[in-house]
């Protein structure tokens, strides 16, 4: 897992209030959409990564 994922992790779940599950082979949070939301957001403009 990589590191910066347990802090964003650790972040969502105090934010929520409550514990999550993640799955790391698929790198994701597992039954809990509010949770899976917070793992990214969109760029504002002029700020976008291009991959």
């Amino acid at each position: 897992m990589k590191m910066l994922n347990v802090c964003h992790l650790a972040g969502i779940s105090c934010r929520l209030g409550r514990t999550i599950k993640w799955d790391q082979s698929s790198e994701s949070i597992v039954g809990d959409e509010l949770a899976k939301s917070m793992m990214a957001r969109p760029y504002r403009k002029g700020y976008e990564i291009e991959m």
